[in-house]
C-alpha cells in the first residue's frame, strides 16, 4: 500500500512539472512569435514608405496606384494588432503626407521613425 502511494506521489510530481515546463516553452514562443510579427509589420512599414519614394513622379500630382492602396491597407491591419501605438501613428503621418503629395522633412522623419523600431 506504500509503495502504491509512493508511485502515485511520485507520478503527479512528474506530471506537474512535465505541465510546467510545457507552460514555461508556450510562453517563450509566443513571445517569439509576437516577436516576429511586429518585426514583419515594421518592415512593410518601411517596404510601402520605400515604394511611395519609387513612385513619388505619380504621388506629387495627387495619383495614388492601386498597388500602393492596397499595400497601405494590408499594412494597417497588421500595425495595429502588433506595432507599438507611437510608432503607427507616426508610420500614419509620413505615409499620409507621401500619398497627399507632400515630402517635407521626409528623411528626417523616416530617420526618426527608424530609430523608434530599434528602440522597439
Amino acid at each position: 500500500m506504500k509503495e502504491a502511494l509512493l508511485v502515485l506521489l511520485g507520478a503527479l510530481i512528474s506530471c506537474g512539472t512535465t505541465l510546467f515546463l510545457e507552460w514555461l516553452r508556450y510562453r517563450r514562443e509566443e513571445k517569439l512569435y509576437y516577436k516576429r510579427k511586429k518585426e514583419e509589420a515594421y518592415v512593410e512599414m518601411q517596404d510601402f514608405l520605400v515604394d511611395c519614394c519609387a513612385h513619388w513622379n505619380e504621388l506629387k500630382t495627387g495619383y495614388v496606384s492601386v498597388d500602393i492602396r492596397l499595400k497601405y491597407n494590408s499594412i494597417r491591419t497588421k500595425a495595429h494588432i502588433y506595432a507599438k501605438r507611437d510608432i503607427t501613428d507616426e508610420f500614419y503621418d509620413i505615409a499620409n503626407s507621401l500619398m497627399t503629395g507632400k515630402r517635407d522633412n521626409y528623411s528626417d522623419r523616416n530617420d526618426a521613425l527608424i530609430v523608434m523600431i530599434k528602440e522597439d
